[in-house]
């Protein structure tokens, strides 16, 4: 419950920030059994089209200690296929996001522009 307020807090101060386009909402292990469902969450979050990952911690916890992804050594689970899809779906949103970013500016960019003034501080 807390990890959801403080994610809700973060969704409202994105918008506000006029960021919210730029992040997605990812539920991560949906299918576990727990007191509250993923879609519950989804709800609660005011979020239409979340991303799901599947529970596996078997396949999970194996690859981390081989040290070995599972997206390459397990590509065929239900975790790799979810894991791809996002990748999927993060980077066909960002390909669209490029273009508007190159005409809107937002307070961000000029916050953190590469572009240093003379005499300023350097890091």
């Amino acid at each position: 419950m807390t990890a959801l307020k403080n994610t809700k807090l973060l969704l409202e101060t994105l918008e506000i920030l006029g960021l919210r386009t730029k992040v997605r909402v990812i539920i991560n292990r949906a299918n576990m059994d727990s007191v509250l469902k993923a879609e519950d969450a989804a709800k609660i979050l005011g979020e239409e089209n979340p991303i799901y990952l599947p529970n596996d911690f078997q396949i999970c916890s194996q690859s981390l200690n081989m040290g070995v992804p599972f997206v390459l050594s397990q590509s065929k689970t239900d975790v790799a296929k979810a894991v791809f899809k996002m990748a999927e779906i993060v980077t066909s949103n960002r390909d669209l996001s490029a273009v508007h970013s190159k005409t809107n500016h937002s307070i961000m960019s000029k916050w953190f522009s590469k572009k240093r003034a003379k005499g300023g501080p350097k890091i």
